[in-house]
């Protein structure tokens, strides 16, 4: 079995054609003939990489269940996002540790829950910055934030401007 990161197995991730695409086969087959053909370990560690390389382009990643731990702690950020939420707050909701809830949720959603809660926030920021003239300071106490300067250091993180850089740019980009 292939792992990546030496976590998850290469063919738990992803799906593979029974037949591979003809481009795909076709480059397939000659690394196969360079392999067979390797005089040294360098060279053949090369050819495995590229067989990796042509597999993952063939490859469709699959569509992982969400546990329903992640499921559950997902609805309460999306309903609770306007509130203080820290992770023991979400873990306590989830009947889980801290510790078990953030390893569960970063393996299954690729960060971490306080992440995820900031992206989500963000993205409801973006929205009401777009959609509406309500002072940036409102928007951040209604998305749950109510410091305004760590607002704005989260917001320029997240989309590289200030909240007022974004709904100018916003406004500009309508005209």
């Amino acid at each position: 079995k292939i792992k990546i990161n030496d976590v998850y197995n290469f063919d738990e991730k992803f799906s593979f054609p029974t037949i591979l695409p003809k481009n795909i086969n076709s480059e397939m087959n000659s690394v196969f003939n360079r392999l067979f053909s390797a005089d040294n370990a360098f060279d053949e560690y090369v050819c495995y990489y590229e067989i990796i390389r042509l597999l993952s382009l063939a490859a469709n990643e699959k569509e992982q269940p969400l546990s329903p731990y992640i499921e559950q702690v997902l609805r309460y950020i999306k309903d609770n996002y306007r509130e203080k939420i820290s992770v023991e707050d979400i873990a306590r909701h989830a009947h889980l540790s801290s510790s078990h809830l953030f390893a569960a949720f970063k393996k299954q959603m690729s960060v971490s829950p306080i992440c995820f809660l900031n992206n989500y926030r963000m993205s409801i920021a973006a929205q009401l910055l777009q959609g509406t003239s309500k002072p940036v300071r409102q928007i951040s106490e209604e998305v749950g934030i109510d410091d305004a300067i760590y607002f704005n250091k989260i917001f320029k993180k997240h989309y590289q401007m200030s909240p007022t850089e974004y709904r100018n740019c916003y406004i500009t980009k309508a005209r």
